[in-house]
């Protein structure tokens, strides 16, 4: 037999948003059935790939899965090897099974494992239950041969959320072509692909660190710098692969399965393993923030500058810019009942009504995007709560945004000249943005901030760890005696 590939896979789509119709189109290849296309649905958006050819007689198979909720609840694939003229050798899917709560789709049928006895030899059925996405398909010759698969768990509360934040990430389409070098690790290796190949040079230097260092965490940062810089520039590629690939770590542990990526394979030990879990757990977590950042982009003003920075001449600058605001507010409503004593609505016209109530619905909007804003960040930064700069950020941002609007319209209805009315419509506004005007938001120094900041909290959170995951020649004491696995979570029960 000639082989004409190292691997048959070619090219992966990796998906990164949830389908909710799957349309597979099938037909025959050499007399026997073969998948030759899948079409992807979400939101009217249609993603499609391989041969699409619709024969008359053999519509396209098709899923309908829940447009709220779109998870698989089994999947089932069988793939077959032949010999094609030449003796040339190719590979195919001969079985599938989709089914969801509602529905199933069926392509083909199960054979025996093994030779067939004429020139096809079938694979074993691989089968997976549980909450399942596809978060990949992979392709030879343009067929699909081979699915990417993400189990939320059975004990996932929100779906949902777990798929936005886990799997898909907010992306808003459904998939991106990738041609990988890694071809023969994910076809042959029980490994996975990913969208920058760079995580698992990063992944083989910290397990190297694992298994020879002492703490072994010290080696996570210099050898992912580059994840984290990429991730902080919005490189979406970087930061889907170091979700799936923290994914496929719990994946390998709690299936009791084998990196066959590494050469060395006494580095598949959870005395190695686990550590490089809680490792990159660690790290996966504060690229998720970044995700956060960079999809919701919350605009820092002096107090989440001053959190961040966390230096005394920030927090004072923080202090005195919010008592400046204070008591400007405070001189403005000492105007307003002024006016409001000698010339209550004297100068009252049409056209003034009509401006006063444009601008204070216009102040109204832009104080809710502050709202949002100071929800955002509190979101993305939990440990910001229970500040006083929290506190302070409310106060100005919630009653501050209340006042500000309603002493816009009133100041703006005891507004007796045109010019005054033009420059008080936004006059209130100012004030309450102050807070903005005092940081630098170039995006360069935007940047610095929050590689500071993260990368700190990264080595915080490794030290705070227990020390002993991190300490090799500890976790090869007595045979791994001095501790229990705890597989759900992926970690370690110290006994002594």
């Amino acid at each position: 037999l000639r082989v004409s590939k190292a691997s048959y896979i070619d090219k992966m789509l990796l998906v990164t948003d949830a389908p909710h119709v799957v349309r597979i189109y099938a037909g025959e290849e050499d007399g026997a059935p073969c998948v030759f296309g899948l079409a992807l649905v979400r939101d009217g958006v249609v993603f499609t790939s391989g041969i699409l050819a619709e024969e008359e007689d053999q519509p396209p198979l098709t899923l309908q899965l829940d447009v709220e909720e779109p998870i698989l609840d089994c999947i089932e694939l069988q793939c077959c090897t032949w010999a094609e003229s030449g003796n040339r050798v190719e590979k195919r899917i001969s079985y599938l099974r989709l089914s969801c709560a509602s529905d199933s789709l069926v392509f083909g049928k199960a054979h025996a494992a093994g030779f067939d006895g004429s020139n096809g030899l079938y694979s074993e059925v691989e089968r997976a239950k549980g909450k399942l996405l596809l978060s990949g398909i992979g392709y030879f010759d343009n067929k699909p041969i081979t699915l990417q698969v993400v189990d939320l768990g059975l004990d996932c509360k929100d779906a949902v959320d777990a798929m936005n934040t886990c799997v898909y990430y907010d992306q808003g389409v459904i998939s991106t072509n990738c041609i990988r070098s890694r071809q023969q690790d994910v076809e042959f290796k029980e490994s996975i692909a990913t969208e920058d190949d760079k995580v698992w040079e990063v992944l083989l230097g910290c397990m190297d660190a694992v298994e020879n260092s002492s703490p072994s965490y010290g080696e996570l940062l210099p050898n992912a710098v580059n994840l984290l810089e990429r991730s902080l520039g919005g490189d979406i590629n970087t930061t889907h692969a170091v979700f799936r690939l923290d994914r496929f770590l719990t994946y390998t542990i709690q299936e009791k399965k084998n990196l066959k990526t590494f050469e060395n394979d006494h580095l598949n030990f959870y005395a190695k393993l686990i550590p490089m879990k809680q490792m990159w757990g660690i790290f996966a977590n504060t690229i998720e923030r970044i995700k956060c950042i960079n999809t919701q982009q919350p605009d820092l003003h002096s107090f989440s500058f001053a959190f961040l920075q966390g230096s005394d001449s920030n927090k004072l600058q923080a202090i005195f810019v919010f008592l400046t605001q204070a008591l400007l507010l405070s001189l403005a409503l000492m105007h307003i009942k002024k006016e409001y004593d000698e010339n209550a609505l004297e100068f009252l016209s049409p056209l003034r009504v009509l401006v006063s109530v444009c601008a204070t619905i216009v102040v109204i909007f832009m104080v809710k995007q502050r709202m949002e804003n100071f929800a955002n960040f509190a979101n993305i930064f939990p440990e910001y709560r229970g500040t006083w700069m929290y506190f302070l950020d409310g106060l100005l941002t919630i009653f501050g945004g209340v006042l500000v609007t309603l002493s816009t319209f009133a100041l703006l209805m005891h507004t007796s000249d045109d010019m005054d009315l033009v420059l008080n419509a936004t006059a209130l506004l100012f004030v309450l943005e102050l807070d903005e005007v005092m940081v630098d938001s170039s995006p360069v120094a935007i940047a610095a901030i929050y590689r500071a900041y993260f990368t700190k909290e990264i080595m915080n959170a490794l030290k705070q760890s227990d020390k002993r995951y991190w300490d090799p020649v500890y976790l090869r004491k007595k045979r791994g005696e001095l501790y229990r696995i705890h597989l759900p979570s992926c970690s370690f029960y110290f006994t002594e």
